[in-house]
């Protein structure tokens, strides 16, 4: 619901549009993790220098990165040439 109201308020072009993109990144960040990063970026490009805006992309991206990245398979690789 709160989304929806928002998102409703972001149509009417606000002034203070930067801090309703926070708001709705706030929200999202738990069940949407890519609409929330969206919104914070919408976020900082209407404010750059939002702090809570970057520390909420700080703490996104830093979920983002706790996935582990999956090791190469060397053992499919071509092994090297000696001559």
């Amino acid at each position: 619901l709160s989304v929806r109201l928002l998102n409703g308020l972001l149509e009417l072009e606000p002034a203070d549009a930067a801090r309703i993109h926070f708001q709705l990144a706030s929200i999202l960040k738990d069940s949407d993790s890519t609409a929330a990063r969206r919104h914070v970026l919408l976020s900082l490009e209407n404010a750059p220098r939002y702090r809570d805006a970057h520390g909420l992309l700080l703490e996104l991206s830093s979920v983002a990165t706790d996935v582990p990245a999956e090791k190469p398979d060397t053992e499919d690789a071509p092994a090297e040439r000696r001559n």
